[in-house]
């Protein structure tokens, strides 16, 4: 600008888009038709598939009445929580407060237990739920929402033994 000449209007605002938050979260049964007395084996793997760093993650897994919880495995930072009982079970899971969640990071997760006994035909579902916290420069301390919906359930049906 020259001295003396009026300034220049600005010609448009600049828009700074704050970065996206996304999991994409997946949940395998292994096997697959579990039995009555075996065992199951929950594999959940979430994945951060946004721009933003997440802290504050919180996997959560409702087990229904037909299974207990023998055994878990998680990521280091990750710390174990539950069971917290539910209408629909015991709620296991396990949180990161503090851990940086980073865009591309991938985290895997197992709830092995063991197929109980039941008194009629009974259908067992299961889904998790991802819940964290935008800690993005344009968006900090954003609260914690559930960023992808529950996972589909992995679902088995149970027969009760023959009566004699």
């Amino acid at each position: 600008m020259l001295p003396g000449s009026p300034p220049k209007a600005p010609t448009s605002p600049l828009a700074i888009n704050a970065p996206t938050q996304a999991v994409a979260i997946t949940k395998t049964m292994n096997p697959p038709a579990p039995v009555v007395g075996g065992q199951v084996t929950y594999t959940i793997v979430v994945t951060n598939t946004g721009q933003a760093t997440l802290t504050d993650v919180v996997i959560s897994d409702t087990l229904a009445p037909a299974v207990r919880m023998l055994s878990r495995t998680q990521p280091a930072g990750f710390a174990p929580f539950g069971p917290v009982q539910a209408l629909s079970g015991s709620v296991w899971g396990w949180s990161g407060t503090g851990l940086l969640f980073v865009s591309g990071t991938t985290r895997t997760f197992t709830i092995t237990a063991e197929v109980l006994e039941v008194c009629s035909v009974t259908n067992v579902a299961n889904a998790a739920v991802v819940t964290a916290s935008d800690q993005s420069v344009a968006c900090a301390a954003a609260p914690a929402s559930a960023l992808a919906p529950a996972t589909p359930a992995t679902t088995f049906q149970l027969t009760p033994p023959a009566m004699a």
